[in-house]
């Protein structure tokens, strides 16, 4: 029984480290208009991804924290009506539903793995 929780113990942090690396360098959507499906790694100075929603389209890109704010996005869309979201893991800058199903399935994933260990030690 030990051994199988000394095993479980290793490939559960295996399948971890494995979901949730995301190396040394950003990968963000880049697209100028809506249903992205390219990606692409940032570069320099760029250390978020965003997203902004004007009118009937979204733009997404790699992009500086520190510009992340109204004033010059609004400047460097040539918007006043828009909204937009920095982030910074790994492909956040696409529509909602997408990272809402990845921090459900995250959650649910790691749920699983410690109700399997607290049965493990517990039984």
């Amino acid at each position: 029984m030990n051994s199988f929780l000394v095993t479980a113990t290793i490939t559960t942090t295996f399948i971890l480290a494995l979901f949730l690396h995301s190396g040394n360098a950003l990968v963000c959507y880049n697209c100028p208009v809506d249903n992205c499906d390219k990606n692409i790694t940032c570069k320099g100075e760029q250390d978020t991804c965003l997203i902004v929603y004007h009118g009937l389209k979204n733009t997404s890109r790699c992009w500086k924290y520190s510009d992340c704010n109204i004033d010059f996005i609004s400047l460097n869309f040539s918007t006043k009506d828009f909204r937009y979201r920095c982030c910074q893991w790994n492909l956040c800058n696409n529509a909602p539903n997408v990272v809402t199903s990845k921090i459900v399935l995250s959650g649910a994933f790691l749920l699983t793995v410690v109700h399997m260990l607290k049965f493990l030690v517990w039984n």
